[in-house]
């Protein structure tokens, strides 16, 4: 009886213990397995977290850079120091320098150059109002209406009345043996110009020097005279003797019509 017990006693520890056995490994496989689920989870939430740092950065620099490109024209504007020219404009600019002539007897249907009075540029064809064509400019010796008395005069006749505010004007010396320039303010010489704006016609003399500076002067020394015809327009200046004509200048707003000898 006593050994039969025994055996008993020893199967039953075998039983126990195989049972043991197989909660240990179950255990160990159960703990790996956990732990590499948690260890990819966490590498993969890092991954992500990574990504979305990124985004941040890049949608910060792009910030970054909108608020530059949108401040440095404010900044250039509140300076005001330095202009920048592409070279397209400096193509299309063109300076007219012309060896220094004057008018002498009848000059029929005078080609003009024609520029833009805000950049000096030239127009296109097709644009310049009609009384900027000239049909006559005629240099001839008189005598002044207003003083009776000898003078040097300059006919110009329009090819049709102004329909807008205008200036024509005359260069009547200059400091150099050539002219050049493609507007009046930049035309260096003496000009006597006559204005049409706000309904009236005034008379005006003005030195304008290589330095960019141009003097107001009293317009004493000449006079002019203007006649609208039904189609055409007269303006002609009287000078002292010995007056000298070396430009005709028709400008607006818009446009300057630029005519040499």
């Amino acid at each position: 009886m006593m050994s039969r017990r025994s055996l008993i006693r020893r199967r039953l520890a075998l039983i126990l213990i195989m049972i043991g056995s197989i909660l240990t490994v179950g255990g160990v496989i159960l703990f790996f397995t956990t732990t590499d689920s948690s260890y990819e989870s966490e590498e993969y939430d890092s991954t992500e977290e990574t990504i979305e740092v990124s985004d941040a950065v890049q949608e910060e620099t792009a910030s970054s850079s909108d608020d530059v490109e949108t401040s440095e024209p404010s900044s250039s504007d509140e300076t005001g120091t330095e202009e920048t020219t592409s070279s397209e404009d400096i193509s299309e600019n063109i300076s007219i320098t012309a060896e220094l002539d004057y008018f002498t007897d009848d000059f029929s249907d005078p080609e003009g150059d024609i520029f833009m009075m805000a950049d000096g540029t030239v127009s296109q064809e097709g644009e310049v109002p009609t009384f900027h064509t000239v049909s006559l400019i005629s240099s001839k010796i008189g005598v002044n209406p207003k003083t009776a008395e000898d003078s040097d005069n300059l006919l110009v006749i329009l090819s049709a009345l102004p329909d807008r505010e205008m200036n024509i004007a005359v260069l009547v010396s200059a400091d150099s043996s050539e002219i050049s320039g493609t507007t009046p303010d930049f035309i260096q010489g003496l000009q006597w110009t006559l204005s049409y704006s706000g309904g009236e016609f005034n008379k005006t003399e003005r030195l304008v020097t290589g330095d960019g500076k141009i003097t107001q002067l009293a317009a004493e020394d000449f006079n002019i005279r203007f006649i609208g015809n039904e189609v055409t327009a007269e303006i002609e200046f009287f000078g002292p003797p010995g007056t000298i004509y070396y430009a005709v200048m028709i400008y607006d707003e818009t446009y300057c019509t630029l005519i040499l000898p």
